[in-house]
């Protein structure tokens, strides 16, 4: 049961603030949002457009977000690919090339996600399966 009670309620603003565990929807509590994929096997499939970590639609509010994919990916020799779609259209994609100085390394975006948008976060490997973490914290503005 939640902290607040079972339901909302209980926390400010009818909230319950207890953290119930990773999904792929983002919260909010006041004017701040965040977004906990919990850990995601990712297929090795040479794109990012495999494995959804995050997917959610934003409300009434623009969000100024921080987000971080992170893996536990080891071999020097495999790639890792992100992507990043807003309302079906991708607006963000990357491939990580693995050596040995960058393995272990998390990448950083800064976002603005627009009101009422459909907001998803994909990844995939070139070799090796990885488990994937994708994280959101922010602050909202209606």
């Amino acid at each position: 049961m939640a902290i607040g009670g079972g339901g909302s309620g209980g926390g400010p603003v009818g909230q319950s603030n207890s953290f119930t565990g990773p999904a792929e929807a983002i919260e909010i509590i006041g004017s701040h949002c965040f977004a906990y994929s919990g850990v995601v096997a990712s297929v090795g499939s040479q794109s990012a457009a495999t494995t959804r970590t995050l997917s959610f639609t934003s409300g009434n509010y623009y969000a100024k977000i921080r987000l971080t994919f992170s893996n536990d990916l080891t071999s020097a020799s495999a790639n890792e690919f992100y992507g990043i779609k807003m309302n079906g259209v991708e607006i963000y994609k990357a491939e990580n090339e693995h050596n040995l100085d960058t393995v272990t390394n998390p990448l950083l975006i800064h976002l603005i996600i627009p009101p009422y948008t459909e907001f998803e976060t994909l990844v995939g490997s070139s070799g090796d399966p990885m488990d994937t973490t994708t994280i959101i914290s922010g602050r909202i503005y209606r």
